[in-house]
């Protein structure tokens, strides 16, 4: 399931402070603080 624009925009206003900034990547989006890109750990359940 992709991500909306919306919910990688709340993200990036969530952490405003930190200056975290999206950008597209691979289809998907990559958070980036600093130049650097964070890393983003997901835990995909299977039901």
């Amino acid at each position: 399931m992709a991500s909306s624009k919306q919910f990688v925009d709340y993200l990036c206003d969530q952490m405003a402070q930190a200056k975290v900034s999206a950008r597209r990547m691979f289809g998907e989006y990559g958070l980036y603080c600093g130049g650097s890109i964070l890393p983003v750990f997901v835990t995909i359940l299977s039901l």
